[in-house]
């Protein structure tokens, strides 16, 4: 008899097609549980060890004893009916399950056990149902056709990719639950049908022999290790491509589908078993987690490309869905090993509890994720040459068994020596920027993508599921980013470099809409936001976020960052929680106001902060007049997610405003009972001095906040009249096309734009009070003109100080005061006598052949307030008065220069003054306050540099002053280029690193600056020499 099944046992008949469709049916149940599950829980570490211990416990649960096989014998028939039937209950239960919180108190949750036994305890009374109704079909299955070993896992993988990726996004969990429970009645019917009518036998599981590992210790080692190897390629995967639910079973797929190809190619084997080589089964775990560790850049590499080149969107989902499969299929091959040959009873019942307990201590380790990935490695390579000696060092007899076994021992040690590849510093510089997309479709090098910007990583901090990192911009700002995507940006010198009014906002708006918030929850750590506060008079800032790394970063800031001070302002405390649980909790208090500062498309957490019941909690935890923030970009979202998710929103709070602080950018504002309005009450807020203070760090006037476009409540509810689609955890629609819609490419932001300007309007056409509304419209009016100034003139913007003096002829402002034992007096305007002090300041300074630094303190203290027609230009006073000084104070001049540079409009195209600070800034360190300091400063001006040029280049405008601008900066540039050569190691950077952010300001700098100067100085006229007079003597050589 042939070992192996001839091709008409292995046809697709009835018995196999049952089998496929109980494996199909299952996937639709497992997607239909774990969807709701996921959105109302969470992406947490705790969230994944309990999905990973309760489907152990329910694959251990049957064998327990004698009596769990006989129960699950009687059971397996009418089991994944039940799932199917449970799956359907799933959201109740959780919901039910969360609403019992409301008798634990935030402190009580807070602390890590009670977190981690609340997630098991709701999860233990949701999940079993649907996992031991899976597990008991695939016995059945497995009882009455031996193909259903790999033909049941096959089609459970593929079942689970399929039904997240092309029907969860069109028809929600809820249907698919029902599909699943129909057709598992239809297949329990039909099975019932089969057995009265075929009467056949079920196949002997003796049949099937195989390989046993030895000894058991082994197996238990080799178990805990694959459940470690399996959250390193899970982390991994979480840093190549963003996590959601359709990549999470792809994993899940790629693990079942591996099984299912080794039980193909062993099906058949008739012989007795034999006792496997444990020590080969840890040199292969070895080799795996290597290669996924030192393999990184090549991963990067292919999810570059894919971003980059790969348009079509299924093709895109398939491509990606291969990579996650690939990472696993390791996986799969070492679960096949320890279950024996059937997959079912030969596996001892606690190895999957020792896979999800090795999975679960993975991420308390404190090192990085690639030194923990080493570890892992290096201990499976030990034990596999531990286990070797002890099996007497036995040698394969086959030529090429001995071949794989060395190339397996080999694969392992070199991955080991380039394990510290795996660090995602400079994937998440480029796998998510539209920016270095665009730069490797232009036919920029792949390697030189991380450094065609100034950017440096100064910080890097990781968790069980996260990973943050601070990166260092213009000298002096720093980006966050989370597991790579951007999550917003603070200024350490808000004075020399502004903040992002994207990150500011966000958090401003709402304080300054109400008119006496105390009380403020904050859903994640957020820099920009917790600084806002700080310039509050808040009692209470409460911030919760469950991610471990997220605290870290705080950490840093607080002991590494100068300007990064909390105390002295509200109270500020710190849970460290997920919101989504949090908020089911008893709180202390009421909430004034509950900001999400930042809702990232991209994020995993995106589509459980976009849902209903997320709202429904937020409306429950706020106080009688309280609100609600938060902001979610929409630059890859299109019409309908926007409109979905304002509607899903006007399902829960009465009143909903929209407001786009920036393009791109929405902030939705919610109300309890009623928004306040946009009159004077709101204009008077907006002038209070924190709110200037911060809007003037950011660059903006508070008049551009009213001259913003937005959406009233009643436009709004136009809007979104024609939306019937609510974004709910139980059907779980918006979440699997959420991820689907930012990977789509297109035109999608100008689509959202469109939609809501057919609706909106700037914010100060709410204002009734006329005078207000022409306070406004003249602020504005002062701001167009500043920057019409910037750009028109950024050499010699002196033309500011004639419209400040026209501004106070023409439009004299004046106010009745009360003056004592005068009675009521008409004075100037405050706005006004600033003005006119600050030209008397000016003219005082100017007169003086040398004047004093104290006057040029002075003079630039008029920066703040923010006034449009002061603030920006004030700087270019104190360096044009600095250069007469006898005693120039170099630091104060520096900033000077650096307000003017990174203060400017955006289409600035202006040299002189980044010449002359980097000029400043090579000769005099102490202008930093460290080596790397310096070095960033340089490598930050010398990229506005070749921006500024390439905008002039680019302009094609001809300058009488472009030879001297191209001199002065050519000599700029020499010297900045000779000391980041030298100093490059202070900054943390390889001479690798630093060779190819040359290569970047050779192409984008140095190189057109040098054919600039080429061209005009062919343009320069020469007068040929006079020709020398002739003589009448001869020669000397004639002579």
């Amino acid at each position: 008899m042939s070992r192996f099944p001839d091709l008409a046992r292995a046809a697709f008949d009835a018995r196999s097609l049952r089998t496929i469709a109980s494996g199909g049916i299952a996937g639709l149940c497992l997607v239909a549980a774990i969807c709701p599950w996921r959105l109302l829980l969470g992406n947490g570490h705790a969230e994944d060890t309990a999905l990973l211990f309760i489907a152990a416990l329910c694959w251990w649960l049957p064998r327990v004893g004698a009596a769990g096989p006989r129960l699950a014998a009687q059971f397996r028939p009418f089991a994944l009916l039940t799932a199917a039937v449970w799956t359907l209950l799933i959201p109740f239960v959780v919901l039910s399950l969360l609403q019992g919180l409301k008798g634990m108190t935030l402190i009580t949750l807070e602390t890590p056990l009670v977190h981690y036994a609340t997630v098991f305890a709701i999860s233990l009374l949701a999940l079993p149902p649907v996992f031991l109704g899976i597990g008991l079909a695939y016995q059945q299955q497995r009882a009455n056709d031996v193909r259903a070993t790999w033909h049941w896992p096959i089609a459970f993988g593929l079942s689970c990719v399929f039904a997240s990726t092309c029907l969860l996004p069109f028809f929600g969990a809820r249907v698919i639950g029902w599909t699943g429970l129909i057709c598992g009645a239809a297949l329990l019917v039909a099975e019932r049908w089969a057995l009265s009518a075929e009467r056949f036998a079920p196949d002997s599981e003796e049949t099937l022999v195989g390989m046993r590992l030895r000894p058991e210790w082994t197996g238990s080692l080799l178990a805990i290790l694959t459940g470690g190897a399996l959250a390193v390629a899970c982390y991994v995967a979480s840093q190549l491509i963003p996590r959601n639910l359709t990549n999470d079973l792809a994993l899940v797929a790629g693990v079942l589908l591996s099984c299912s190809l080794a039980m193909l190619i062993r099906h058949g084997r008739t012989r007795e078993p034999r006792a496997y080589s444990s020590s080969l089964s840890l040199l292969f775990l070895a080799a795996w987690i290597s290669t996924i560790a030192a393999g990184y850049p090549l991963w990067v590499w292919c999810c570059l490309q894919m971003n980059a080149w790969v348009s079509s969107l299924p093709l895109l989902l398939l491509l990606r869905t291969l990579l996650l499969m690939a990472f696993v299929l390791p996986a799969g091959l070492i679960i096949r090993r320890l279950a024996g040959p059937t997959l079912d009873l030969g596996m001892p019942a606690s190895h999957p509890i020792k896979m999800a307990l090795g999975f679960s201590i993975f991420p308390w380790l404190t090192w990085s994720p690639s030194s923990a990935a080493m570890l892992t490695a290096g201990a499976a390579l030990t034990f596999a040459f531990v286990a070797w000696a002890k099996e007497g060092f036995p040698i394969p007899h086959r030529t090429w068994q001995r071949w794989s076994t060395a190339g397996l021992a080999c694969t392992a040690v070199l991955g080991l020596w380039f394990g510290q590849n795996l660090n995602p510093r400079y994937a998440e510089k480029i796998l998510f920027s539209s920016h270095t997309l665009q730069s490797l479709r232009q036919g920029i090098d792949a390697d030189q993508l991380p450094w065609i910007d100034e950017g440096r990583q100064v910080a890097a901090f990781d968790s069980a599921n996260d990973h943050y990192s601070l990166s260092r911009y213009r000298g002096s700002q720093m980006v966050v980013r989370h597991n790579g995507l951007s999550t917003g940006m603070i200024s350490t010198d808000p004075g020399s470099c502004p903040h992002s009014a994207a990150d500011v906002l966000p958090m401003l708006l709402p304080l300054a809409f109400h008119p006496d918030a105390e009380n403020v929850l904050l859903l994640g750590i957020h820099p920009a936001a917790l600084l806002t506060c700080q310039e509050y008079p808040l009692r209470v800032v409460r911030t919760l976020d469950g991610s471990a790394a997220s605290h870290q970063l705080l950490n840093w800031l607080e002991q590494n960052v100068a300007g990064w001070n909390l105390t002295g302002g509200p109270e500020f405390q710190f849970g460290r929680i997920d919101p989504l649980l949090a908020l089911y909790s008893s709180h202390n208090c009421e909430y004034d106001l509950i900001v999400c500062p930042l809702t990232q498309p991209a994020d995993a957490a995106a589509a459980s902060y976009t849902a209903q019941e997320f709202y429904q909690q937020v409306f429950a935890r706020l106080s009688a007049n309280g609100m609600f923030a938060q902001r979610i970009p929409y630059y890859d979202l299109g019409p309908d997610v926007i409109q979905s998710i304002t509607a899903t929103m006007q399902s829960v709070f009465p009143e909903v405003e929209i407001v786009e602080t920036v393009p791109g950018e929405l902030v939705f504002l919610c109300a309890r009972d009623h928004l306040p309005r946009i009159d004077e009450a709101l204009v008077e807020r907006l002038k209070s001095p924190q709110c200037r203070k911060l809007l003037g760090q950011a660059g903006w006037d508070w008049s551009m906040v009213l001259g913003r476009g937005g959406l009233t409540s009643d436009a709004v509810a136009t809007y979104t009249a024609d939306s019937r689609k609510l974004n709910t955890a139980a059907n779980g629609r918006f979440a699997a096309s959420l991820s689907q819609e930012v990977s789509r490419w297109g035109n999608k932001a100008n689509a959202t734009r469109e939609a809501l300007a057919r609706h909106g309007e700037a914010l100060r056409a709410g204002l009734k009070e006329e005078s207000v509304a022409q306070e406004v419209t003249h602020r504005l009016e002062d701001l167009s003109l500043a920057h019409r100034m910037q750009q028109d003139h950024p050499n010699d913007p002196w033309g500011y100080r004639a419209a400040l003096k026209e501004r106070l002829k023409e439009r004299p402002r004046s106010q009745l005061v009360h003056v004592k034992h005068e009675g009521l007096k008409r004075m100037l305007d405050p706005e006004d006598r600033v003005r006119k002090e600050y030209l008397q300041s000016l003219g005082d300074a100017a007169r003086q052949p040398h004047p004093p630094l104290e006057a040029i303190v002075r003079l630039t203290a008029y920066e703040e307030p923010f006034d449009p027609l002061v603030s920006l230009f004030v700087h270019h006073e104190a360096i044009q008065l600095m250069e007469r000084c006898e005693t120039p104070d170099v630091a104060l001049q520096y900033r000077n220069l650096l307000h003017t540079i990174y203060f400017a409009n955006s289409q600035d195209q202006s040299v002189r003054n980044v010449s002359s600070a980097l000029n400043l800034v090579c000769d005099n360190a102490a202008v930093t306050t460290s080596p790397a300091a310096q070095w960033d400063h340089v490598n930050s001006l010398m990229q506005v540099l070749a921006q500024r040029w390439q905008l002039r280049l680019q302009a094609g405008k001809p300058s009488k002053y472009d030879a001297v601008d191209a001199e002065q900066s050519s000599l700029a540039v020499a010297k900045a280029v000779d000391l980041l050569s030298k100093h490059y190691a202070d900054a943390g950077m390889t001479a690798d690193e630093w060779k190819l952010r040359h290569m970047s300001l050779e192409q984008s700098l140095l190189r057109p600056l040098r054919q600039h100067r080429s061209v005009q100085l062919r343009q320069v006229p020469v007068t040929p020499l006079a020709a020398a007079p002739a003589t009448t003597e001869p020669a000397a050589a004639t002579k």
